[in-house]
């Protein structure tokens, strides 16, 4: 019974999206480093970067690509509940994995000081990707046992559409420190 308690807990998942998302990372982060073969992903990135999404033509532009291109992963997150929970996982290995290549192309050519500087201010998205993925897989895994009939409280739908919100608030204050702080440095 203590086991089943443990696992309708909305932090469970919390810290569940926090492991993977860290064991992806840091594991692609490794192969980002010791692999010759990624060597064009990380001379090609910013380009990559600069020709598919990101950077426009001026700040408003780069701001808004960078905004929308994280709000709809947001929105992808929370409609990974109809998947019990599934594609948010997929989500965050996928993230952390290209993430992680990136930087560990990135540290073997330019060093640790830089991916800090380039990266850590806008690390902040991290926080939203990472909740939104606990309360899509929390959520989804409730639906499913509500519908096998093993739970029966409710669920606040209110209380996640608020958390969501919170989110895109938080992504809209990391695409405006990623297009005015990060890409400035």
């Amino acid at each position: 019974m203590e086991s089943a308690h443990f696992l309708l807990k909305r932090s469970t998942y919390v810290y569940v999206s926090i492991v993977i998302y860290v064991c992806a990372f840091l594991f692609f982060v490794y192969i980002g480093l010791h692999s010759d073969n990624l060597k064009n992903i990380e001379n090609n990135s910013g380009d990559i970067i600069k020709e598919n999404y990101l950077i426009g033509d001026n700040s408003v532009q780069t701001f808004s690509r960078i905004l929308l291109n994280n709000e709809i992963y947001i929105i992808k997150n929370y409609i990974g509940i109809f998947t019990f929970g599934i594609y948010p996982v997929i989500l965050l290995w996928f993230n952390a994995s290209f993430f992680g290549i990136i930087v560990g192309r990135v540290i073997s050519e330019k060093g640790l000081q830089f991916v800090f500087i380039h990266t850590l201010p806008h690390s902040i998205e991290l926080v939203a990707v990472i909740l939104a993925a606990a309360d899509s897989i929390f959520l989804g895994i409730i639906i499913f046992l509500k519908y096998l009939k093993y739970y029966n409280c409710e669920i606040k739908y209110r209380m996640y559409f608020h958390n969501f919100v919170y989110y895109i608030v938080i992504i809209l204050i990391a695409a405006f420190i990623e297009t005015y702080v990060s890409f400035k440095i």
